[in-house]
């Protein structure tokens, strides 16, 4: 993740940042978003696709443990 980062912000494709680790822990979650806050101020949206298994609900409604291996 972080060469691709670093091919986004050496290309002048975009400012990038990259956090790698298990989206499933909660702690690294909140990483994420201190991360996107001191880097740019705000966070418009994010997109966490880690092909967690869990029943299909709005994100709203999903609580923690609603999901699986």
């Amino acid at each position: 993740m972080e060469e691709i980062a670093a091919e986004i912000n050496d290309g002048g494709l975009g400012t990038a940042v990259a956090l790698s680790d298990d989206i499933k822990d909660e702690t690294y979650a909140q990483a994420l978003v201190a991360l996107a806050l001191a880097r740019f101020v705000h966070l418009d949206g994010a997109f966490n696709n880690a092909g967690i298994v869990g029943e299909m609900l709005p994100a709203a409604d999903m609580r923690r443990g609603d999901r699986s291996n």
